[in-house]
């Protein structure tokens, strides 16, 4: 007998025992009982001991809607003798297995959804290292409609582009037919976009980001030869010089990143200010204004405001312009989870 697989058992009755088994190699061993160490009874049984599988990444992870209809699941201890299953949000498929340390799953997408939740488990296995993967859906940007749509030819005009899924970046082209002018991001459904004509017409309008995304909704922007009524111009050069310097301060992040849906919690950002940047800029917490406090050439703090459960986007702007600048993101929780997670020393 190898006492090294000896296992220690408890006795419920005179009819059940429950042994606790760890081993860390696989195979089969026959079990045997004794209750003295050594006159063993054969039992009949024979266990089997195998390691348990494990999903590490899936391939492609990011795709547009419909791009794919099937992706690879790497991991390890696949066996070709086991059935394994596919979860894909609330459905489920069974997988194909092409290796040892890779199977594929169809992809069932909902339009609704931004990602798709993945998780494999085994039909054969009473226990398993269950792990959930994530496949992003990229979504092309659309434009539902332009404000003002009409312009005047041979000025910049400032046009709002109102729409969805508008990726944030610092390269956005506005093309009007053959012209291209800079755009401004704002929103993820909120794009400006500086637009000119030394032509009177009617010019379609179309987006380009990153010169990789392009919109395939082109809306009509009228140009005439008329003047604009003085309130509605706008100092261009003036909202440049604001954007640019928006995206020229260095920020690093913001922490703590959850608290309390009471608000009041202290938030530090940092990065690298100036004593003047707590009156030039002004912080968001998912559309709440927050006042900004200079600590030092490094810091800068906020409060976070009175909200609901759920994470939000914390982003900063200048004082009376609409362009913002993503900080990061913050999880507001209830006052029971906070303290829960602090018992648990989640903020030690």
């Amino acid at each position: 007998i190898d006492y090294s697989s000896v296992l220690k058992s408890i006795v419920l009755s005179e009819e059940l025992a429950i042994c606790n088994s760890t081993f860390t190699t696989e195979g089969q061993s026959e079990l045997l009982i004794s209750t003295n160490m050594q006159d063993w009874i054969q039992t009949g049984f024979t266990l089997s001991f195998i390691k348990p599988f494990n999903i590490v990444s899936i391939m492609p992870s990011l795709g547009k809607l419909y791009e794919y209809a099937l992706i690879t699941v790497f991991g390890e201890n696949f066996k070709a003798d086991n059935l394994y299953v596919c979860h894909i949000q609330r459905l489920e498929a069974i997988a194909t297995m092409v290796s040892s340390s890779m199977v594929k799953c169809p992809l069932f997408y909902e339009v609704s959804m931004n990602q798709i939740q993945i998780s494999v488990t085994s039909a054969n296995q009473t226990t398993f290292v269950e792990k959930t993967l994530f496949f992003r859906i990229l979504s092309s940007p659309q434009i539902f409609g332009l404000v003002p749509s009409k312009a005047q030819v041979n000025m910049n005009n400032a046009i709002t582009i109102l729409g969805e899924h508008f990726p944030e970046s610092e390269n956005i082209v506005c093309k009007i037919d053959q012209l291209q002018s800079p755009g401004y991001f704002v929103s993820t459904s909120l794009i400006i976009c500086i637009a000119r004509s030394n032509i009177p017409g009617m010019f379609t309008l179309t987006l380009d980001v990153n010169a990789s995304l392009s919109t395939s909704d082109s809306p009509i922007i009228v140009f005439e030869n008329v003047a604009l009524a003085q309130n509605q111009t706008q100092d261009l050069q003036l909202f440049d010089e604001k954007y640019s310097l928006l995206h020229s301060i260095q920020i690093f992040g913001l922490t703590p990143t959850l608290g309390s849906t009471e608000g009041g919690q202290l938030l530090t950002i940092g990065g690298s200010f100036a004593p003047s940047d707590a009156d030039r800029l002004v912080v968001f917490v998912n559309g709440f204004t927050s006042t900004l406090h200079f600590i030092s050439s490094s810091a800068m703090s906020c409060r976070s405001p009175k909200h609901s459960e759920g994470l939000v986007s914390v982003r900063v702007s200048m004082r009376n312009f609409e362009p913002t600048r993503k900080i990061g993101t913050f999880k507001f929780l209830e006052v029971c989870d906070i303290q829960r997670l602090s018992q648990q020393n989640i903020f030690a």
